[in-house]
């Protein structure tokens, strides 16, 4: 009897065990599966830009915090963005937009206001960036980076100063170590800074002013800003026209690059985040904005897009000072112009450029 008693205790034991192993296999496979499981996903935000200026993994972690799934879509011209708003189906919850759009788009009725309550980091923003002319005190655009673009240098290889694009125009032997931005807007307001056309040759499609002129400048205008920091850097330019964000690359590492604003003005440029009007996800996407202005996100952007940001929490971060608010404060104030829009001749010559120059990352 006591045998088989401890038989029997032996048999449950063993069953116990047995059962145990298998649940523990069930009960752990369940939640490995339930872990491994992506998150469900009900609202997706799609944006619209011409500039990648939000790295993929900014959108990743806003992915995981808020469980929303995010399109970015980048066009090839900033007149093809325009194009896109302009159709009534579209379906894109917000847009970035260049400082020197955001008139435009207003005034097409192409946003929709900000809800300043609804963004806690809006505070954040330096007062130089609240009450700029193309869309004073933030209404429809929110500002998550800025630049200034003028003339990055190595001052070894000159020796006076260069203060002004006519100067080194004019030099001969530094045609072939100079660079311009491939940028339309930037090409057009260059040409108009340097008394090379004016407003009227632009706007007279029967003369042919403007496009020789135009055609003049190319040359310089066929490296990526990537390509000229590059060059730059390697020597091969001597000074190119960049961003006051994008030198701070070189200026980190060496004092012979400099920063100036030519004698001629330069843009002061923002990238802001707007709502675009229609859509339907307007609690999300202020969630968005507040996200891309919070203090780690803007840090993320500052230093691996290269652009400067309008954010005074991030004024004692361990950046160079050309990626801080202040820096705008250093600058001279009465040589800085935003690019304003510019007639319809902007869309003849975007293509031109586009068809003309082949900038190479």
């Amino acid at each position: 009897m006591a045998q088989r008693r401890s038989r029997n205790f032996l048999n449950i034991a063993i069953s116990l065990l047995v059962g145990l192993g298998i649940g523990t296999v069930i009960g752990g496979g369940a939640v490995y599966f339930y872990k491994s499981r992506p998150p469900r996903v009900d609202t997706h935000l799609k944006i619209l830009t011409h500039v990648d200026a939000i790295p993929k993994n900014i959108l990743d972690k806003f992915l995981a915090t808020e469980k929303m799934q995010i399109r970015q879509d980048i066009t090839k011209s900033n007149s093809e963005l325009l194009e896109k708003l302009n159709d009534s189906s579209h379906e894109y919850d917000l847009v970035i937009l260049q400082s020197w759009q955001v008139p435009t788009f207003i005034d097409s009725q192409l946003l929709m206001p900000i809800k300043k309550p609804s963004i806690s980091n809006l505070r954040y923003i330096a007062a130089d960036f609240k009450h700029l002319p193309h869309d004073n005190d933030l209404n429809y655009s929110v500002p998550f980076g800025w630049g200034v673009n003028g003339i990055a240098y190595n001052k070894k290889r000159f020796s006076n100063k260069p203060v002004s694009w006519n100067t080194l125009l004019k030099e001969k032997e530094l045609l072939s170590k100079i660079a311009f931005l491939p940028d339309p807007r930037e090409l057009m307001a260059g040409l108009i800074r340097r008394h090379a056309i004016d407003n009227q040759d632009m706007n007279n499609s029967n003369s042919n002013t403007y496009m020789q002129a135009f055609e003049q400048v190319l040359p310089f205008a066929k490296n990526s800003p990537k390509k000229s920091l590059k060059a730059l850097g390697q020597g091969e330019l001597w000074a190119a026209e960049l961003s006051s964000g994008m030198v701070s690359v070189l200026m980190s590492h060496s004092d012979d690059f400099h920063f100036v604003v030519p004698e001629e003005s330069a843009s002061l440029w923002t990238l802001s985040l707007s709502l675009c009007r229609g859509s339907s996800k307007l609690k999300e996407a202020h969630k968005f904005i507040d996200f891309i202005i919070s203090k780690d996100s803007a840090l993320e952007i500052a230093r691996s897009q290269l652009i400067a940001t309008p954010l005074v929490s991030l004024e004692y971060e361990n950046i160079h000072p050309s990626l801080k608010p202040s820096f705008i404060r250093s600058l001279p104030l009465n040589r800085l112009q935003v690019i304003e829009p510019v007639s319809q001749m902007a869309k003849q010559w975007e293509t031109t450029v586009i068809e003309k120059t082949t900038p190479l990352n």
